[in-house]
Order: structure tokens, then sequence, then C-alpha cells
């Protein structure tokens, strides 16, 4: 979930297009959306014939185009800005920007927050399983015991009712 920020010319697009193509010929296309300034140029797709479709927007009012590369089918994402004018530092990042960044920052507490939880009860559900483990393996024992001291016909019976229970 990175933002990386550069100029906007040839050589910079052109390690962008590269990394697409290797990811694509590698069989594990990557999901992207392009921005010119605040205008959606290139809806989310992994055809990278599309992406130069962005460059019908640019102009000489341009001042920032967005590349978005998605990880997987989720939203998390890398973000690429190349700037056709000064690059901004940080604390003149846009409050658009600034809002996404939140926003990431809240997903992945969220997120962060979610597996910890799953966590903890995967460690309960496994305890819990261990418990249950023990107390068939005692029941099992147990009906052994009885199968070989009392009335074979009941406890034969009582054995199968336990175990289709059990199981």
């Amino acid at each position: 979930m990175g933002v990386r920020k550069d100029r906007y010319h040839r050589d910079s697009l052109e390690l962008l297009y590269d990394y697409l193509r290797t990811y694509e010929k590698s069989k594990k296309p990557v999901e992207f959306e392009v921005y010119v300034d605040e205008v959606k140029a290139v809806s989310r797709t992994s055809d990278i014939s599309s992406i130069i479709y962005h460059e019908l927007l640019v102009n000489d009012e341009t001042k920032v185009v967005s590349f978005i590369l998605y990880r997987g089918k989720s939203n998390h994402n890398d973000k690429y800005l190349f700037y056709t004018g000064e690059i901004p530092k940080d604390k003149d990042v846009s409050e658009k920007e600034q809002e996404f960044l939140i926003k990431q920052r809240i997903e992945m507490e969220r997120i962060r927050l979610e597996v910890e939880h799953l966590r903890k009860e995967n460690g309960e559900l496994k305890a819990k399983n261990k418990e249950l483990k023990v107390a068939y393996k005692t029941i099992v024992r147990e009906i052994e015991v009885l199968k070989s001291t009392s009335d074979k016909d009941f406890l034969n019976k009582i054995s199968g009712l336990l175990n289709s229970i059990l199981k």
C-alpha cells in the first residue's frame, strides 16, 4: 500500500509498463486503474493494451497521472503518482490523498484486529478440539472395558449408539 512519486516522462512509464508486462507473461497479470488528475482514464483491468488510453486525457494543464496497481483481486494496492510539474513534498499532499491515506491506515488496522481475533479464536478452537479428542478416547476405552466384563449384547448396542453419536 505504498505511494511512489516521480516525474511524468517516458522512462518512468516504461519501467511501470515493463513491470506489468512481466507479470502478464508469468500468467499472473496485475489489475490496475489509471487516473489523469482526478478523472478515471482506465477502469480496473489487467489488459495492458488499455493502459495507453490515459494519454488521450493528458494535456498541458495535467498535474498528475495516477496508476493504481492492485494486489490480486483485493483492493490492496500500490499507487504510482507521476507529476507533470513539481513533485509536491509530503506536507503538500492534497486533501483527497490525505483522506485516501487515512482510509488505508484504518483499513489496515481493521484487518490487523480481525486477524488477531481470528488467531485467538483459532487457538481456542484447537484447545477445545484437543479436549474433545481426549474425552472421545476416554469414552472408547471405557466402552472396551465394559465390553469385556459385562453382558455382550447389551453393551454392543450401547457401544454402537455411542460411537454413532461421537462421530
